[in-house]
C-alpha cells in the first residue's frame, strides 16, 4: 500500500509538473508582440540591430511575438508629421530554426497596393561581428504610382522623372545575404520585370531587368524591345557605393527612335547612348 502510495504521488506530481510546462508555454506563445516591444530596452535593440542609423522606428504591432505584424516608419523632416510610412511587416517565426540558434522568419510586407513574400533569416543569434540578413525565394509587386503617392515625400516629388511615373515592377526572384556590420551584400541574385512603365507621357514596353553579386559588387544588366527600337543596358555596384551605368537605344532607322533618345548622347543616326556615374551616398 505504501509503494502503490508513493507511486501515486509521483504520479500526481509528474502530471502537475507537465501541467506547469503547458501553461508556461502556452504563456510564452501567446505573448503579445506589443507588450515585447512597449518594453524600451527590448524595442531599441531590436531597432538597431537591423538599422544602424536609427531612422527606421517601429509605430505599432499586432499579434505575437511569433506570428504578428508591426508597422514601419522613416524619421524625416521634411515629410508630413516628420515621418514617412513603410508599411506593415506581418511576420510567423519558425520555431524549429531556434533550436539551432538561429531566428527565421516568413515574412509578408505590403504598403499602398505592394507587396512582397520572403523567408528571412535575421541572424540576431549569431555574433556581433558576424551578423547578417539572408531573404530567399522572395516575390513580389510594387506599383510606383500609388507607392510614391503614400510615401508623400516632397524631395522625391520635385525629381521630374518621378512626376506622373507609373508601372508595376514584379519581383519574379530575389535571394541575398546582406551583412548588418559590413553593409554589404556577401550574396545577390535578382530577376525583375517593369510593365506599363510611363515617365514624362513616354510609354515603355516591358523592362527586364537582373543583378548578380559578382567579384564582392554588384552587376545588372537591362533589356526593353519595341518593334521599332531597343534598350539595353548594363552597370555595377561597388561596395564603396560607387555605380556606373551605361544605356543605349538603338533602332531601325532615326526616324523610328524614341522621342526621349534624343536627350541622350547621339553615337549614329540610329543609335544614342548614355553613361552615368558616381557615388550613391
Amino acid at each position: 500500500m505504501l509503494i502503490s502510495g508513493l507511486g501515486s504521488k509521483k504520479q500526481i506530481g509528474l502530471f502537475a509538473l507537465l501541467f506547469i510546462a503547458a501553461v508556461m508555454i502556452s504563456i510564452v506563445v501567446q505573448l503579445p508582440a506589443n507588450w515585447l516591444l512597449s518594453q524600451p530596452s527590448i524595442k531599441s535593440v531590436i531597432e538597431r540591430d537591423i538599422n544602424q542609423t536609427q531612422q527606421i522606428k517601429i509605430t505599432a504591432s499586432r499579434g505575437t511575438i511569433w506570428q504578428g505584424e508591426i508597422d514601419l516608419a522613416l524619421h524625416n523632416r521634411t515629410a508630413t508629421n516628420g515621418k514617412v510610412s513603410l508599411g506593415t511587416v506581418g511576420f510567423d517565426l519558425n520555431l524549429l530554426s531556434l533550436l539551432w540558434a538561429n531566428m527565421s522568419a516568413d515574412i509578408h510586407w505590403y504598403l499602398a497596393g505592394s507587396t512582397i513574400a520572403t523567408t528571412a533569416d535575421l541572424g540576431m543569434l549569431s555574433s556581433s561581428d558576424n551578423r547578417s540578413i539572408e531573404l530567399s525565394d522572395t516575390q513580389g509587386v510594387i506599383k510606383i504610382d500609388e507607392l510614391l503617392a503614400k510615401l508623400n515625400m516632397p524631395s522625391l516629388s520635385r525629381i521630374p522623372a518621378l512626376q506622373n511615373i507609373a508601372g508595376l515592377v514584379a519581383i519574379n526572384q530575389l535571394d541575398l545575404v546582406y551583412g548588418l556590420n559590413s553593409r554589404w551584400f556577401s550574396e545577390l541574385n535578382a530577376d525583375l520585370q517593369v510593365d506599363g512603365l510611363s515617365i514624362l507621357n513616354n510609354d515603355f514596353p516591358p523592362i527586364k531587368l537582373d543583378a548578380a553579386f559578382q567579384d564582392k559588387g554588384i552587376v545588372f544588366n537591362l533589356n526593353s524591345e519595341h518593334k521599332a527600337w531597343q534598350l539595353t543596358g548594363n552597370g555595377s555596384l561597388s561596395p564603396k557605393k560607387l555605380y556606373r551605368f551605361d544605356l543605349s537605344v538603338k533602332a531601325n532607322s532615326a526616324d523610328s527612335l524614341p522621342d526621349w533618345a534624343f536627350l541622350m548622347q547621339k553615337k549614329s543616326a540610329a543609335n544614342y547612348i548614355a553613361k552615368f556615374q558616381g557615388r550613391l551616398f
